[in-house]
């Protein structure tokens, strides 16, 4: 999994800003791809995350007709600002069956 330098960081909250900016005077919703929609547009750098992602997501074995494979731009900061995989924590979602909780003290759903 790569990193994003803090400069390009900055650089794409204000993107996302300006994107932000624009919806609000009405313009148009700017969707993005969640991974690529063709093996075609790998390129040398593209993450095995993205590699699978699209071997799962959109092929015939687990694509799904309602998943359009879009999110929207200006929720990216929000994506930022919360990145699991890049906290160094392991307690998002490991089970703790003898307990019937999350490691971090969360109920399990079931």
């Amino acid at each position: 999994m790569g990193s994003i330098s803090y400069e390009d960081r900055m650089k794409r909250l204000g993107e996302i800003g300006a994107q932000r900016t624009r919806e609000a005077r009405g313009e148009a919703v700017r969707y993005m791809p969640v991974v690529p929609d063709s093996d075609a547009q790998f390129t040398e750098t593209t993450s095995d995350l993205y590699r699978e992602g699209y071997e799962y997501c959109r092929t015939k074995r687990a694509q799904h007709p309602n998943s359009p494979n879009r999110y929207i731009f200006s929720s990216l900061a929000q994506q930022m600002a919360f990145f699991p995989f890049g906290t160094g924590r392991d307690d998002f979602a490991v089970p703790d069956p003898a307990h019937g909780r999350l490691k971090g003290g969360h109920p399990v759903l079931e």
